[in-house]
């Protein structure tokens, strides 16, 4: 990674790239040892009393800590300085943070095999500079970063859509405990999550013209999660938009909607490899069935999402 080209934009929109020799060979950034991306692990312990081991629990990724050391060149020793107050400016917190302006740096690079990634990071403590004596052409700094979210994203936001889902065939047999023999649904959405560690989503779930789609759901048959939200949505205007990152469930109009989420619902994340999704409401079984109605849904499911990795 020492070699990567990386750049680093501020919620402002002002950036400033590393490793990047081309643009102007006189004046530029660059890493001079491979970057640390180290992980904290978050874990509670209890000693055994008068034996040996521990009492484990649950281990969960804390922060990841981004460390880059590099060095700044320059033709003359004011160019140099545009450039380290560059750095700054990208980089500084804000005096008084906002909901639009965290102090978060979105860091993005391309790794060796031509696949951007992408991380949001905020100082973790005040970037380090140093210059030998008479070295008017070389400033070295060292910056400390920290990601409160561990993963490693794709710059590639992925789309996956496909209509609600119905019961095509099967049916229940009403024994002293009851099963289902040969149950299939029609239009699945299968997504991919090609990264190393369960991707967060952002799924809208829409209505459709002429019928009405009671207690929308979205099904992930692979992880066994279900999101369910106790609405209805009248028409094809309406929607529902549910973001795992963020934790929000908002309406087409940007109204919180998350009130109506029922109880059994998980956000959905896409564990790694092939994910099957299905898009579920009170329409798609019993008397309101397409085998039945003959009318096909066309009530549409969208998936967003980002290959992740640790």
């Amino acid at each position: 990674m020492i070699g990567y080209p990386f750049t680093f934009t501020n919620r402002n929109g002002l950036s400033i790239n590393f490793n990047d020799h081309d643009s102007d060979p006189n004046n530029f950034v660059a890493l001079q040892e491979y970057p640390a991306f180290d992980v904290g692990i978050k874990n509670i312990e209890i000693d055994k009393d008068g034996q040996h081991g521990i009492w484990d629990f649950n281990s969960f990724y804390g922060k990841r800590v981004m460390t880059f050391a590099g060095v700044i060149i320059g033709s003359s020793e004011a160019n140099i300085e545009t450039l380290k107050t560059r750095l700054l400016q990208v980089t500084s917190l804000p005096a008084r943070p906002t909901v639009d302006n965290d102090g978060l740096v979105l860091i993005q690079w391309t790794d060796a095999n031509n696949e951007g990634w992408q991380v949001y990071a905020k100082l973790d403590r005040a970037i380090r500079f140093n210059r030998n004596l008479k070295e008017k052409s070389r400033l070295d700094f060292v910056m400390t970063l920290k990601a409160p979210d561990p993963s490693i994203r794709s710059q590639l936001e992925q789309l996956a859509s496909g209509f609600r889902t119905w019961e095509q065939s099967g049916f229940t047999v009403p024994f002293f405990v009851p099963f289902t023999i040969g149950l299939s649904y029609h239009d699945h959405i299968i997504v991919t999550n090609n990264g190393s560690f369960e991707a967060d989503t952002i799924i809208r779930l829409t209505g459709e013209a002429d019928t009405a789609v009671s207690n929308p759901y979205i099904y992930n048959l692979t992880t066994g999660e279900i999101f369910k939200v106790n609405i209805t949505l009248l028409d094809e205007t309406k929607w529902i938009e549910i973001d795992s990152q963020a934790g929000t469930v908002v309406n087409e109009v940007g109204v919180d909607v998350s009130a109506f989420v029922d109880p059994v619902s998980n956000y959905i994340k896409l564990a790694v490899g092939e994910n099957d999704l299905i898009y579920w409401s009170d329409e798609s079984n019993g008397l309101d069935n397409p085998l039945l109605t003959g009318e096909i849904p066309e009530a549409v499911a969208t998936i967003r999402f980002r290959d992740t990795t640790i």
